[in-house]
């Protein structure tokens, strides 16, 4: 799923993780109940070489936040909260699978896949509505030459 101001790279995972586990994921759609959202920190420099090689670990996270607490808001359709835990699960698992397969390739040649940290999803708290909001949070460790 190719998401405008999104990076080859975001594009690649997305695309993995919707063709392993058939869940739709989103880029910065939180606003929305039941949505899987692909959300991206800052990539840090894990370090460089000299022919100007760059070994970069890109943070990401996939969040969903849920209306479960709500029983009055709850569309009969969409997910509980632990559905989406056990859908945040499915994508980790997915994710894991990365590192093993090296499956996660460039579309343009702008970067090397090398492996991938991938944390438990957890409950990041709840609002005042009642909602709450799971979190899965991975870091991709990729060469990139400039």
């Amino acid at each position: 799923m190719v998401q405008i101001g999104t990076s080859d790279l975001q594009d690649r995972l997305m695309d993995y993780i919707q063709d392993q586990t058939g869940l739709p994921i989103y880029a910065d759609q939180l606003n929305e109940d039941n949505v899987l959202n692909f959300t991206v920190d800052p990539p840090s420099l894990d370090w460089e070489e000299m022919d100007r090689t760059q070994h970069l670990i890109y943070n990401y996270s996939i969040q969903a936040r849920s209306v479960q607490d709500q029983p009055d808001m709850l569309n009969a359709d969409a997910p509980t909260a632990e559905q989406l835990f056990k859908n945040m699960f499915r994508i980790r698992d997915a994710l894991l699978q990365l590192s093993f397969k090296r499956a996660l390739f460039s579309k343009n040649g702008s970067f090397q896949f090398e492996t991938i940290e991938v944390q438990a999803p957890h409950d990041a708290g709840q609002d005042f509505t009642g909602a709450r909001t799971l979190t899965l949070s991975f870091a991709v460790h990729v060469t990139e030459r400039h």
